[in-house]
């Protein structure tokens, strides 16, 4: 389904405040406030999806939220929404998460994940529908280690890499129904104009994002791209702590070409927009 798959892509890719204040050392984690984002994805250039994420972030410790809901005509179809809530400890030069969770309603039914977590990745996972009652394999236990959930990843990305490189790097992710591999690769400097979509406007880095399937898609995806659809991010950075955001997004659908635009970004307890 197209709203899963737009959902699946901006996800991986929601660079939360929390990454950009942890690209270097934990001090940077101490002071960063609390901060909300908002984007909107248009598919054929109608307004499909709208997306509120959140992270709080204290000395040792993280947790995200991401609240997705489809928008506007396509809700005559395709009703969706869903809450993703991630957590877990910051470890040096690193993450460890301990939970990931995500509930959500389509087309009045329900779906969720809870995923729990060890030292070395998830230890169990509860998926309903059951991965034989969404006609899909269950992907092997073996091929959870070292795994991150989809909204921890985005403090993965900015601790594996060098703050001024947010678009080198390679990370294995779980989401309790498939595994995958995402791979972001740079394709350099870009500036981008200003348009009635997007609150931000200058320069930002251009990513090339590749989806690799490893295990989990389903058996008649009916609603799946042959190849995984190719994907570009721009990103740029916000606030006194220089935190890398995505502002826009470019990819594919079976409905068409998905664009996403940043449009708020602000420090929790103020009114202004951070730039």
């Amino acid at each position: 389904m197209a709203v899963r798959l737009l959902r699946r892509v901006w996800l991986c890719l929601l660079l939360v405040p929390a990454n950009g204040a942890l690209a270097g050392d934990l001090a940077a984690v101490q002071p960063a406030p609390d901060l909300t984002i908002h984007y909107d994805l248009y598919t054929g250039g109608l307004h499909t999806v709208g997306i509120e994420a959140k992270a709080h972030i204290q000395a040792e410790r993280y947790a995200l939220t991401a609240d997705v809901n489809s928008v506007g005509l396509i809700n005559w179809f395709f009703r969706y929404h869903a809450r993703h809530e991630a957590g877990g400890k910051l470890t040096e030069g690193g993450i460890r998460p301990e939970l990931y969770a995500n509930a959500g309603e389509w087309n009045g039914g329900g779906r969720s994940v809870t995923l729990s977590y060890g030292d070395a990745g998830p230890i169990e996972a509860e998926v309903r529908p059951t991965p034989e009652k969404d006609e899909r394999d269950p992907v092997p236990a073996h091929l959870w280690i070292g795994t991150v959930d989809p909204l921890s990843l985005v403090l993965a990305v900015n601790r594996r890499t060098a703050s001024e490189e947010p678009c080198a790097v390679t990370v294995p992710v779980f989401d309790g129904r498939r595994r995958y591999n995402l791979h972001l690769e740079p394709v350099g400097l870009d500036r981008l104009p200003a348009n009635r979509y997007s609150s931000f406007a200058g320069a930002a880095l251009k990513c090339r994002v590749i989806y690799e399937r490893v295990a989990g898609d389903p058996r008649n995806p009916q609603w799946q791209l042959r190849k995984p659809p190719q994907t570009t991010v721009w990103l740029a950075r916000f606030g006194r702590n220089r935190i890398w955001l995505p502002v826009r997004l470019e990819t594919e659908s079976i409905f068409g070409a998905v664009v996403g635009h940043i449009t708020h970004v602000a420090a929790a307890g103020t009114p202004h927009p951070l730039d």
